[in-house]
C-alpha cells in the first residue's frame, strides 16, 4: 500500500497533516526550499516537528529543493549537519545534483529524494539517478499514467503528485518569474506569472490536479508515495484533503461525487483536472480561481480533530513497595517506578482515584484505551507523585517510540569527481527559429539545432562535424522509440554531438559527444563538476547563474531566453496551431512573448526582449541564440559580438554580473 505524503507550511499545518492521517510529511526551513513564501520552520521548530512526527510514526522529508550558488553550499551543509545531530529526518528532497553528491559524501547513508524540479520523465535515467545517490524519484507532474506505470515497473521508488496546484511549464524548467522580475522559481521565489492575464485571458493558468478517482489504479501500479501539494495552504485545507485521501487509500477505492465536492470546496480553480495523467492535455485543463470558488471555500467547515495514540496502562500498588506503572503502545512497553505508598492515617486514596490521575494523558499524544491497577492496596498516594510517575512513563514511552521510528541509513559509496579534458573555446550559434543564415556558420565552433527539425540539419550536413542537435525537453517512456529512431538517424548521418536539456537523457546518448544545455540549470561549479564527471564535454550556465567559472563553461550572451516549455500547446488552446508560427502572449504591460510550437506540439514561450551581453567581456564560450531573428538580424548579432557593440532597442541584461 502506498504511503500518503502531505505538505506542511508551518507547525499547525504539520499537525493537521498528522491528525488527518499522513504517513509522511514534507516541509522546509527558511532557506533552500521551493516555497520561501510559506511560513516555513525555524531550526528549533523543525527539530520539534521531526520529534512530534516520530512519536506518531510519521516520516519527515525536508525540502532542500532549490538550486544553490557556490557560496551557499557550506550553509546548506551546516544546516543538514545540525539536523542530523539533533533530529535526523527520514529524507531530504533535493534538486541540485551538486548538493546531492556533497550530502552523500559528508553524511554517508543519508536518504535523498529527487525533486520534481529535477525534471524526471522516464525510467531510462533510473540507474543514473541511483548513481547520484537518490533512493526515490518525485516524478514530474506532467507524466501520464502509462509512463508512471513503466517507471514503477523498473524498480525505482516512485512518488507521484495526486492533488494540488500544477505548473504549466515543464517541472524545473520555468524561468519566467526569474527573467521578468528576478524572482526565481528554482530558488523558491516564484511570483506565479502563469496566473496572470495574457491577451485578455488566462491561457497559462492550470486547474488544480485531482486524482482522487484514480487511487485504485495508482495502488495497483505499485506507486510508493502519493503526494499532496499545498505548503502555502491553511491547516484546514491540509487536514481536509489528507483525510479524504487517507480514507480512499485505506479502502482502495475511487472518490465519490460527494468527496470530490468536498475537495473542491476546500480549494479549486474552476474545478479539477487529470489531463496529464490521462494523456489528454488541452483547453479543459485550464481554469482560474473564481469568486464562486472562493465563496465555497469560505463556507466550508473543517474541524481539525486531534489524533491520539491508544495505550494500555497497568499498575501495581503495594504498601511498602514502589508503585509501578507500565504503558504499552504499538508493541512497545515501558515500566517505571515511583513513590512507596504509605498507610493512610485518615481517608486514603481509592483505586479509582489513583487510576484517574494515572490516565490523565491530555496534552500528550496518547489516550488510555485500557487501564487497570492490580494488586492495589488503599493508602496515601500524593497527587503530585502520581502525576510525576505518569509523566515519567509517558516520557519513556515517547523515547522508545522515537528510537524505534528513527531512520535507518543505508550506506552508499559516491563515485569520485574527475577532472574533465579541456574543450576548445569558441562561438556557439543556436537556431531555434525558422531561419538560418548560412553565411555566418563558419564563425561557429558549434551549431545547435533542434533534433526534430530534420530538414534544417539535413540541409547542413556539410557542417556535420560542428552540428550538435538539441533533444526535446520532454522524453517519456511511451515516446522513447521515436527519440531513439531520431538519434539513430542522426548517428547514421555522421553527426557526433548532442545537446541535452536534461541530465537523465545521458543513457540514451552513449557514443555521442555531449553538451549540457542551459535547461539543466547549472549555476555552480559543484554542479558543473558533477555534469562533466557524468560525461558532458561542456556545460552551459543557466541564465540564472551569477558566474560561469568552471573549466568548460558556456553562457548565453544574446537571444530571447526560453521562459517556459509546456506540454500543452498554448497556441492550439488559444487559436489554431497550423505551423506553430506567429503567436505571442501579451501581458498587462504590453510586453509580447513569442510562442513557438516544438516537438510533439509542446510549446516554448520566449522572453519579450533578447538578452544582450554581446558588449561584455566573456572568458568562456559564448552562445548566441536565434529565435525570431531573420537572416539580417542574425548577421548583425554576430557582428555585434565581434565588435562588442552596445545594445539597441529593447533588451535585458538578465543576471548581468556573469
Amino acid at each position: 500500500m502506498p504511503c500518503l505524503l502531505s505538505p506542511a507550511g508551518d507547525t499547525e499545518s504539520l499537525k493537521a497533516a498528522v491528525y488527518g492521517g499522513a504517513d509522511e510529511v514534507y516541509f522546509g526551513l527558511s532557506e533552500f526550499n521551493a516555497r520561501k513564501n510559506a511560513k516555513n520552520f525555524t531550526f528549533e521548530q523543525a527539530e520539534e516537528a521531526i520529534t512530534f512526527c516520530r512519536v506518531y510514526g510519521v516520516k519527515t522529508n525536508i525540502t532542500l529543493n532549490t538550486l544553490l550558488y557556490s557560496g551557499e553550499y557550506n550553509t546548506a551543509l551546516e544546516l543538514v549537519g545540525r539536523l542530523e545531530k539533533a533530529a535526523a529526518p527520514d529524507a531530504y528532497i533535493v534538486q541540485d545534483i551538486g548538493l546531492a553528491y556533497t550530502l552523500s559524501k559528508k553524511f554517508p547513508g543519508v536518504s535523498l529524494h529527487a525533486s520534481t524540479q529535477l525534471q524526471v520523465h522516464g525510467s531510462y535515467g533510473n540507474e543514473l539517478l541511483k548513481k547520484l545517490g537518490f533512493t526515490r524519484v518525485v516524478l514530474a507532474r506532467e507524466t501520464a499514467k502509462e509512463d508512471i506505470e513503466k517507471f514503477v515497473s523498473e524498480g525505482m521508488e516512485t512518488e507521484v503528485f495526486i492533488h494540488g496546484a500544477m505548473c504549466v511549464c515543464r517541472s524545473g524548467g520555468c524561468l519566467m518569474s526569474s527573467m521578468i522580475g528576478k524572482r526565481s522559481g528554482n530558488r523558491g521565489e516564484c511570483a506565479y506569472p502563469c496566473r496572470m492575464r495574457y491577451n485578455g485571458k488566462y491561457p497559462l493558468s492550470l486547474k488544480d490536479l485531482c486524482l482522487a478517482e484514480k487511487i485504485p489504479e495508482l495502488i495497483g501500479m505499485g506507486v510508493n508515495a502519493l503526494k499532496i501539494e499545498g505548503r502555502m495552504k491553511s491547516p484546514e485545507y491540509v487536514y481536509g484533503v489528507t483525510s479524504v485521501y487517507r480514507k480512499l487509500i485505506d479502502e482502495n477505492r475511487a472518490a465519490t461525487p460527494d468527496e470530490i465536492k468536498r475537495l473542491a470546496d476546500l480549494f479549486s480553480r474552476s474545478g479539477f483536472t487529470d489531463g496529464y495523467y490521462t494523456n489528454r492535455p488541452g483547453k479543459a485543463m485550464f481554469g482560474v480561481r473564481t469568486d464562486d470558488d472562493k465563496e465555497r471555500t469560505r463556507l466550508s467547515e473543517i474541524k481539525i480533530t486531534e489524533k491520539k495514540i491508544p495505550v494500555s496502562l497497568s499498575a501495581q500498588a503495594k504498601i511498602g513497595e514502589p508503585i509501578t506503572l507500565s504503558l504499552s503502545a504499538e508493541e512497545i512497553t515501558v515500566t517505571v517506578k515511583g513513590l512507596i505508598p504509605e498507610k493512610a492515617t485518615g481517608k486514603g486514596s481509592g483505586k479509582e482515584e489513583v487510576l484517574k490521575q494515572l490516565t490523565k494523558l491530555g496534552g500528550t499524544a496518547f489516550s488510555a484505551e485500557k487501564a487497570e491497577i492490580s494488586p492495589f492496596v488503599a493508602g496515601f498516594y500524593p497527587v503530585s507523585e502520581l502525576n510525576a510517575l505518569r509523566r515519567k512513563a509517558v516520557s519513556e514511552l515517547e523515547k522508545e517510540i522515537i528510537k524505534r521510528n528513527a531512520p535507518v541509513r543505508t550506506l552508499y559509496n559516491p563515485f569520485e569527481i574527475t577532472s574533465p579534458q579541456e574543450a576548445p573555446k569558441g562561438l556557439i550559434l543556436r537556431f531555434e527559429g525558422d531561419e538560418i543564415n548560412k553565411d555566418i556558420l563558419e564563425e561557429a565552433k558549434r551549431i545547435e539545432i533542434p533534433i526534430w527539425k530534420e530538414s534544417f540539419w539535413e540541409d547542413l550536413l556539410q557542417y556535420k562535424d560542428r552540428l550538435s542537435l538539441i533533444l526535446p525537453g520532454f522524453i517519456f517512456d511511451s515516446g522513447l522509440e521515436n527519440i531513439k529512431n531520431l538519434i539513430d538517424k542522426v548517428k547514421k548521418a555522421g553527426i557526433t554531438k548532442l545537446t541535452l536539456p536534461n541530465l537523465t537523457f545521458i543513457p540514451l546518448c552513449r557514443g555521442f559527444e555531449l553538451h549540457a544545455d542551459y535547461g539543466i540549470n547549472c549555476i555552480s561549479e559543484k554542479t558543473a563538476s558533477m555534469l562533466e564527471t557524468l560525461g558532458f564535454s561542456t556545460v552551459c550556465a543557466s541564465p540564472e547563474a551569477k558566474a560561469a567559472s568552471w573549466k568548460n563553461a558556456e553562457k548565453l550572451v544574446y537571444g530571447r531566453i526560453p521562459l517556459m516549455n509546456t506540454r500543452n500547446c498554448i497556441i492550439k488552446n488559444c487559436t489554431f496551431c497550423v505551423d506553430g508560427k506567429g503567436y505571442a502572449l501579451t501581458d498587462r504591460t504590453g510586453a509580447s512573448f513569442p510562442v513557438f510550437c516544438g516537438y510533439e506540439h509542446s510549446n516554448t514561450i520566449y522572453n519579450s526582449v533578447p538578452l544582450w551581453l554581446l558588449d561584455k567581456p566573456c572568458d568562456c564560450s559564448p552562445v548566441i541564440l536565434f529565435t525570431c531573428e531573420n537572416e539580417t538580424k542574425q548577421r548583425e548579432a554576430v557582428s555585434a559580438y565581434k565588435t562588442k557593440s552596445a545594445p539597441e532597442g529593447g533588451f535585458t541584461r538578465g543576471y548581468s554580473n556573469i
